[in-house]
Protein backbone atom coordinates (compact mmCIF):
# COMPACT_ATOMS: atom_id res chain seq x y z
CA UNK A 1 0.00 0.00 0.00
CA UNK A 2 1.41 3.22 -0.81
CA UNK A 3 0.16 7.22 -1.24
CA UNK A 4 2.50 7.15 -4.83
CA UNK A 5 2.35 4.96 -7.70
CA UNK A 6 3.86 1.49 -7.58
CA UNK A 7 6.63 0.79 -10.50
CA UNK A 8 7.25 -2.55 -11.25
CA UNK A 9 10.69 -2.77 -13.47
CA UNK A 10 11.32 -6.59 -12.72
CA UNK A 11 10.16 -9.72 -12.34
CA UNK A 12 12.73 -10.31 -9.18
CA UNK A 13 11.05 -9.05 -6.13
CA UNK A 14 14.42 -7.79 -4.82
CA UNK A 15 15.65 -5.74 -8.15
CA UNK A 16 15.67 -1.94 -7.01
CA UNK A 17 13.62 -1.25 -9.85
CA UNK A 18 10.64 -1.67 -8.14
CA UNK A 19 9.68 0.33 -5.97
CA UNK A 20 6.89 3.40 -4.99
CA UNK A 21 7.19 7.03 -5.73
CA UNK A 22 4.92 10.17 -6.02
CA UNK A 23 4.01 11.09 -9.37
CA UNK A 24 3.93 14.85 -8.58
CA UNK A 25 2.01 15.49 -11.84
CA UNK A 26 -0.87 12.83 -11.08
CA UNK A 27 -3.31 13.53 -8.57
CA UNK A 28 -4.40 10.24 -8.04
CA UNK A 29 -0.42 9.03 -6.95
CA UNK A 30 0.71 12.23 -4.93
CA UNK A 31 -0.22 13.07 -1.41
CA UNK A 32 0.97 17.02 -0.89
CA UNK A 33 1.99 17.62 3.24
CA UNK A 34 1.39 21.57 3.89
CA UNK A 35 3.57 21.52 7.16
CA UNK A 36 6.26 19.46 9.35
CA UNK A 37 3.99 17.00 11.74
CA UNK A 38 6.15 15.56 14.57
CA UNK A 39 4.54 11.99 14.12
CA UNK A 40 2.44 9.72 12.69
CA UNK A 41 -0.19 7.26 14.24
CA UNK A 42 -1.69 4.46 12.70
CA UNK A 43 -3.76 1.13 13.38
CA UNK A 44 -1.97 -2.21 12.13
CA UNK A 45 -2.75 -5.79 11.96
CA UNK A 46 0.14 -8.02 10.68
CA UNK A 47 -1.03 -11.80 10.21
CA UNK A 48 1.94 -13.63 8.65
CA UNK A 49 0.99 -17.10 7.12
CA UNK A 50 4.48 -18.01 9.54
CA UNK A 51 4.33 -16.18 12.79
CA UNK A 52 7.23 -17.78 14.10
CA UNK A 53 9.49 -17.65 10.46
CA UNK A 54 12.23 -15.18 11.49
CA UNK A 55 11.64 -12.79 8.20
CA UNK A 56 7.94 -12.57 10.14
CA UNK A 57 8.79 -8.41 9.64
CA UNK A 58 6.62 -6.50 8.71
CA UNK A 59 7.21 -2.45 7.25
CA UNK A 60 5.69 1.51 8.12
CA UNK A 61 7.59 4.46 6.24
CA UNK A 62 6.05 7.85 6.22
CA UNK A 63 9.33 10.02 3.76
CA UNK A 64 8.05 13.69 3.38
CA UNK A 65 10.11 15.05 0.73
CA UNK A 66 10.49 17.88 -1.76
CA UNK A 67 10.56 18.13 -5.71
CA UNK A 68 13.09 18.57 -8.22
CA UNK A 69 12.67 18.16 -12.23
CA UNK A 70 15.33 15.54 -12.33
CA UNK A 71 15.05 13.23 -9.16
CA UNK A 72 11.99 11.21 -7.77
CA UNK A 73 12.20 10.13 -4.11
CA UNK A 74 11.95 5.88 -4.23
CA UNK A 75 10.57 3.82 -1.36
CA UNK A 76 12.93 1.15 -1.15
CA UNK A 77 15.59 3.02 -2.69
CA UNK A 78 19.83 2.13 -3.12
CA UNK A 79 20.81 5.21 -1.65
CA UNK A 80 18.72 8.28 0.50
CA UNK A 81 17.67 10.79 -1.49
CA UNK A 82 18.87 14.71 -0.50
CA UNK A 83 15.06 15.82 -1.60
CA UNK A 84 13.86 13.85 1.97
CA UNK A 85 13.32 16.60 4.63
CA UNK A 86 12.32 13.80 7.29
CA UNK A 87 10.90 10.09 7.45
CA UNK A 88 8.67 8.15 10.36
CA UNK A 89 9.99 4.47 9.92
CA UNK A 90 9.06 1.13 11.69
CA UNK A 91 9.85 -2.61 10.99
CA UNK A 92 7.23 -4.57 13.54
CA UNK A 93 6.37 -8.60 14.15
CA UNK A 94 3.20 -10.16 14.34
CA UNK A 95 0.35 -8.31 16.00
CA UNK A 96 -3.33 -7.92 16.38
CA UNK A 97 -5.18 -4.67 16.07
CA UNK A 98 -2.74 -1.91 18.00
CA UNK A 99 -2.37 1.55 17.67
CA UNK A 100 1.35 2.28 16.77
CA UNK A 101 2.83 6.02 17.19
CA UNK A 102 5.97 7.04 15.09
CA UNK A 103 8.17 9.95 15.00
CA UNK A 104 9.49 11.74 12.71
CA UNK A 105 12.88 12.36 12.27
CA UNK A 106 14.30 15.31 10.41
CA UNK A 107 16.62 15.31 7.60
CA UNK A 108 16.92 18.81 7.40
CA UNK A 109 15.14 22.30 7.41
CA UNK A 110 13.42 22.18 4.04
CA UNK A 111 9.65 22.83 3.92
CA UNK A 112 8.26 19.06 2.68
CA UNK A 113 5.48 19.34 -0.38
CA UNK A 114 4.60 15.34 -0.49
CA UNK A 115 4.35 12.71 1.83
CA UNK A 116 5.14 9.07 0.35
CA UNK A 117 3.42 5.88 2.37
CA UNK A 118 4.38 2.86 2.43
CA UNK A 119 2.84 -0.21 4.03
CA UNK A 120 4.24 -3.64 3.27
CA UNK A 121 4.07 -7.10 4.42
CA UNK A 122 7.94 -7.20 4.52
CA UNK A 123 10.90 -5.79 5.91
CA UNK A 124 12.69 -6.67 2.70
CA UNK A 125 12.15 -6.63 -0.98
CA UNK A 126 10.88 -10.19 -1.74
CA UNK A 127 11.23 -11.72 1.72
CA UNK A 128 8.08 -13.29 3.19
CA UNK A 129 7.47 -16.07 5.58
CA UNK A 130 6.50 -19.08 2.94
CA UNK A 131 2.91 -17.86 2.25
CA UNK A 132 0.58 -15.08 2.08
CA UNK A 133 1.29 -12.62 4.43
CA UNK A 134 -1.39 -10.01 5.66
CA UNK A 135 -1.25 -6.46 6.81
CA UNK A 136 -3.87 -4.46 7.56
CA UNK A 137 -3.94 -0.67 8.37
CA UNK A 138 -6.31 1.92 9.10
CA UNK A 139 -6.79 5.54 10.57
CA UNK A 140 -3.33 7.10 9.65
CA UNK A 141 -3.60 10.57 11.36
CA UNK A 142 -0.36 12.83 11.77
CA UNK A 143 0.46 14.78 14.80
CA UNK A 144 1.62 17.90 15.30
CA UNK A 145 2.70 19.37 18.42
CA UNK A 146 0.79 21.70 20.04
CA UNK A 147 1.49 24.70 20.95
CA UNK A 148 -0.77 27.18 23.29
CA UNK A 149 -0.63 30.92 23.97
CA UNK A 150 -2.31 33.49 26.03
CA UNK A 151 -2.92 37.35 24.76
CA UNK A 152 -1.84 39.38 27.67
CA UNK A 153 -5.44 41.43 28.84
CA UNK A 154 -4.61 45.22 28.91
CA UNK A 155 -7.21 46.76 31.78
CA UNK A 156 -6.80 49.26 34.00
CA UNK A 157 -8.92 49.52 37.68
CA UNK A 158 -9.77 46.10 37.73
CA UNK A 159 -11.56 45.01 40.58
CA UNK A 160 -12.97 42.16 42.72
CA UNK A 161 -16.14 40.56 40.49
CA UNK A 162 -15.35 42.20 37.37
CA UNK A 163 -15.76 40.30 34.04
CA UNK A 164 -13.43 40.39 30.76
CA UNK A 165 -12.70 38.73 27.95
CA UNK A 166 -8.96 36.66 27.60
CA UNK A 167 -8.15 35.11 24.04
CA UNK A 168 -5.98 32.56 23.56
CA UNK A 169 -3.99 30.64 20.37
CA UNK A 170 -4.01 26.94 20.30
CA UNK A 171 -2.56 25.30 17.20
CA UNK A 172 -1.23 21.53 16.94
CA UNK A 173 -3.04 18.27 17.28
CA UNK A 174 -5.24 18.50 21.03
CA UNK A 175 -7.60 15.56 20.30
CA UNK A 176 -6.28 12.71 18.16
CA UNK A 177 -9.16 11.40 16.05
CA UNK A 178 -7.64 7.33 15.71
CA UNK A 179 -8.39 7.16 20.05
CA UNK A 180 -11.02 7.04 22.25
CA UNK A 181 -10.59 10.40 24.56
CA UNK A 182 -12.72 12.58 25.89
CA UNK A 183 -12.60 16.05 24.37
CA UNK A 184 -9.85 19.35 25.19
CA UNK A 185 -11.08 21.78 26.92
CA UNK A 186 -9.74 24.90 28.29
CA UNK A 187 -10.63 27.47 30.99
CA UNK A 188 -8.98 30.23 33.22
CA UNK A 189 -7.20 30.18 36.24
CA UNK A 190 -6.36 32.95 38.75
CA UNK A 191 -3.06 33.33 41.28
CA UNK A 192 -3.32 34.67 44.55
CA UNK A 193 -2.48 38.00 45.34
CA UNK A 194 1.45 36.98 45.60
CA UNK A 195 1.56 35.63 42.11
CA UNK A 196 1.38 31.86 43.51
CA UNK A 197 -0.94 29.41 41.74
CA UNK A 198 -0.33 26.52 44.46
CA UNK A 199 -4.25 26.87 44.86
CA UNK A 200 -5.59 28.31 42.15
CA UNK A 201 -9.35 29.49 41.23
CA UNK A 202 -10.66 28.86 38.48
CA UNK A 203 -12.75 32.16 36.90
CA UNK A 204 -14.17 30.86 33.69
CA UNK A 205 -16.59 28.36 32.32
CA UNK A 206 -14.61 25.27 30.48
CA UNK A 207 -14.69 25.36 26.64
CA UNK A 208 -14.76 22.61 24.76
CA UNK A 209 -12.12 23.19 21.64
CA UNK A 210 -9.23 22.21 19.76
CA UNK A 211 -8.92 25.89 18.39
CA UNK A 212 -8.08 28.95 19.06
CA UNK A 213 -10.36 31.13 20.78
CA UNK A 214 -12.18 33.44 23.45
CA UNK A 215 -12.56 32.72 27.67
CA UNK A 216 -14.92 34.75 29.61
CA UNK A 217 -13.59 35.70 32.90
CA UNK A 218 -15.26 36.72 35.78
CA UNK A 219 -13.05 37.74 39.27
CA UNK A 220 -14.16 36.67 42.33
CA UNK A 221 -15.41 38.87 44.91
CA UNK A 222 -13.77 39.24 47.94
CA UNK A 223 -10.73 39.79 47.06
CA UNK A 224 -6.69 40.94 48.54
CA UNK A 225 -5.98 44.20 47.24
CA UNK A 226 -2.57 43.50 44.96
CA UNK A 227 -0.59 44.37 41.93
CA UNK A 228 0.72 40.64 41.78
CA UNK A 229 -1.81 38.34 40.23
CA UNK A 230 -1.41 36.35 37.67
CA UNK A 231 -3.97 34.83 34.59
CA UNK A 232 -2.85 31.53 32.62
CA UNK A 233 -4.60 29.33 30.63
CA UNK A 234 -5.19 25.69 31.16
CA UNK A 235 -6.33 22.65 28.53
CA UNK A 236 -7.33 19.10 29.71
CA UNK A 237 -5.74 17.46 26.37
CA UNK A 238 -1.85 17.17 26.05
CA UNK A 239 -2.24 18.97 28.22
CA UNK A 240 -0.67 22.36 28.60
CA UNK A 241 -0.35 25.75 30.90
CA UNK A 242 0.13 28.83 29.90
CA UNK A 243 0.31 32.17 31.75
CA UNK A 244 -0.34 35.56 30.01
CA UNK A 245 2.88 37.67 30.45
CA UNK A 246 2.70 40.39 33.13
CA UNK A 247 0.91 40.66 36.33
CA UNK A 248 -2.95 42.17 37.10
CA UNK A 249 -3.31 44.87 39.67
CA UNK A 250 -6.82 44.07 41.64
CA UNK A 251 -8.69 46.17 43.89
CA UNK A 252 -10.09 44.09 46.26
CA UNK A 253 -12.14 43.86 49.73
CA UNK A 254 -10.61 41.07 51.30
CA UNK A 255 -8.19 41.25 54.43
CA UNK A 256 -7.17 37.53 53.82
CA UNK A 257 -8.03 36.82 57.82
CA UNK A 258 -8.32 33.17 58.48
CA UNK A 259 -11.88 31.73 59.06
CA UNK A 260 -13.34 29.58 61.51
CA UNK A 261 -16.29 26.99 61.23
CA UNK A 262 -19.69 28.49 61.97
CA UNK A 263 -22.01 25.59 62.69
CA UNK A 264 -25.66 27.09 63.25
CA UNK A 265 -28.55 25.96 61.01
CA UNK A 266 -27.52 22.16 60.94
CA UNK A 267 -25.86 22.72 57.68
CA UNK A 268 -24.24 19.85 56.57
CA UNK A 269 -21.31 19.15 54.01
CA UNK A 270 -21.26 15.26 52.65
CA UNK A 271 -18.85 13.37 52.27
CA UNK A 272 -15.84 14.34 53.64
CA UNK A 273 -13.01 14.70 52.58
CA UNK A 274 -14.56 14.67 49.06
CA UNK A 275 -13.15 13.99 45.91
CA UNK A 276 -15.04 14.86 42.42
CA UNK A 277 -18.23 15.96 44.63
CA UNK A 278 -19.59 18.19 47.18
CA UNK A 279 -22.94 18.11 48.77
CA UNK A 280 -24.54 20.43 51.40
CA UNK A 281 -27.73 19.25 52.90
CA UNK A 282 -30.54 22.27 53.26
CA UNK A 283 -28.88 24.07 51.32
CA UNK A 284 -30.46 23.71 48.17
CA UNK A 285 -30.46 27.19 45.86
CA UNK A 286 -28.96 29.27 48.65
CA UNK A 287 -25.70 30.79 47.27
CA UNK A 288 -22.25 29.78 48.32
CA UNK A 289 -18.41 30.38 47.63
CA UNK A 290 -15.39 28.47 48.30
CA UNK A 291 -12.21 29.74 49.98
CA UNK A 292 -8.93 28.45 50.63
CA UNK A 293 -7.78 28.06 54.59
CA UNK A 294 -6.04 31.89 54.62
CA UNK A 295 -9.72 33.17 53.85
CA UNK A 296 -9.18 33.66 49.73
CA UNK A 297 -12.02 33.36 47.72
CA UNK A 298 -11.32 30.47 44.95
CA UNK A 299 -14.67 29.34 43.59
CA UNK A 300 -16.96 33.04 43.08
CA UNK A 301 -20.22 32.74 44.18
CA UNK A 302 -22.52 30.21 42.84
CA UNK A 303 -26.14 28.86 43.60
CA UNK A 304 -26.25 25.57 44.79
CA UNK A 305 -28.10 22.96 43.62
CA UNK A 306 -28.71 19.45 45.08
CA UNK A 307 -29.31 17.89 42.25
CA UNK A 308 -25.64 18.37 41.04
CA UNK A 309 -23.75 19.29 44.00
CA UNK A 310 -20.53 20.91 43.91
CA UNK A 311 -17.82 20.01 41.39
CA UNK A 312 -14.74 19.66 43.25
CA UNK A 313 -12.48 17.61 41.00
CA UNK A 314 -10.49 20.73 40.10
CA UNK A 315 -9.31 21.69 43.55
CA UNK A 316 -5.82 20.95 44.53
CA UNK A 317 -5.64 18.49 47.94
CA UNK A 318 -6.58 20.38 50.88
CA UNK A 319 -8.17 22.18 53.83
CA UNK A 320 -11.54 24.47 51.65
CA UNK A 321 -14.05 26.68 53.55
CA UNK A 322 -17.35 26.97 51.90
CA UNK A 323 -19.50 29.88 52.79
CA UNK A 324 -23.38 29.68 52.32
CA UNK A 325 -25.80 33.10 52.46
CA UNK A 326 -28.90 31.85 53.75
CA UNK A 327 -31.88 34.57 54.57
CA UNK A 328 -31.49 35.21 57.54
CA UNK A 329 -27.47 34.20 58.04
CA UNK A 330 -24.35 33.19 56.39
CA UNK A 331 -22.71 29.77 57.77
CA UNK A 332 -19.47 28.77 56.66
CA UNK A 333 -18.38 24.64 56.68
CA UNK A 334 -14.94 23.18 56.38
CA UNK A 335 -14.06 20.47 53.98
CA UNK A 336 -10.88 18.55 52.92
CA UNK A 337 -9.92 17.97 49.22
CA UNK A 338 -8.17 13.96 48.30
Amino acid sequence: MTTGRIFAGSWTPSDLSNYNAIVPADPAFRQIIEQQPDSVAIWIKYQPANPDSEDAVARLSFILHGEHESEIVKEPSAQESKLITSQAEMNYGPTQWQRISIPFVKKNDIQPKYMLASITTNQLPGIGTGGVDHVYADDAVLIYKPVLSVETPVIANLQEGDSFELSFTLTGTMSVSNIAADANTVHAELSDHTGSFDTPVVISEPVTTDESGTLQVKLPTRMISGDQYKIRVVTTNYPMTQEAAGNLAIEGSDTGTDLKETMTSGLKVYPNPAKERLFITGADNQNYRILNIAGRVIRATATYRSVEGIDTSVLTPGIYFIEINGAKSTEILKFIKE
